[in-house]
């Protein structure tokens, strides 16, 4: 089975670069792009939420995972040297899933978080449900605003939306 630690020891092999390196807070633009692309692919290519990667890669913020995942998408697109040099290493990574596996499909929407989370709720990481929640709540502000909601409703979505210590301090 494909996991994180073998998906950054492949990277890290394919790419030339110390597996520590790749850890670390190295800039060095080689170990940066490296490191972007182990992230990237371990987001594609398991089940694993955005803190749960950001944990392997020693601590990072789960928005390392978010930025590196955008990074390599804009680079696929922008640089075809790097889209190809990209898809040669995700292919060699696939072919570790083996005959029977397959990768399963990113997490990165809000339906496909709920999908997850309704078949598998230990899958989903606490900040999945966070963005998740958000966006649910955004569509509920959204919606408050069109449907001319009482001012008490809409003041109590916008305090959700700014955190949990908002609430505290309205209804504490």
């Amino acid at each position: 089975m494909l996991n994180a630690a073998t998906i950054l020891d492949e990277v890290a092999k394919y790419r030339g670069i110390a597996r520590s390196d790749i850890k670390s807070r190295n800039l060095n633009t080689n170990v940066v792009m490296a490191r972007h692309e182990a992230l990237a692919a371990t987001r594609e290519l398991t089940t694993l939420s955005l803190a749960q990667i950001a944990r392997v890669f020693d601590g990072r913020d789960h928005t390392c995972v978010v930025n590196s995942v955008a990074r390599v998408k804009e680079l696929r697109a922008s640089k075809p040297e790097f889209r190809e040099a990209n898809d040669l290493l995700m292919d060699h990574l696939r072919s570790l899933l083996g005959d029977n596996q397959r990768a399963p499909k990113s997490t990165s929407g809000p339906t496909d978080i709920a999908k997850l989370a309704l078949r598998d709720p230990h899958s989903v990481g606490a900040s999945d449900i966070q963005a998740l929640g958000a966006t649910l709540l955004i569509a509920a502000s959204l919606i408050a605003d069109e449907m001319l909601m009482d001012d008490e409703v809409r003041l109590s979505i916008s305090a959700i939306l700014r955190g949990p210590r908002e609430m505290e301090a309205r209804h504490g």
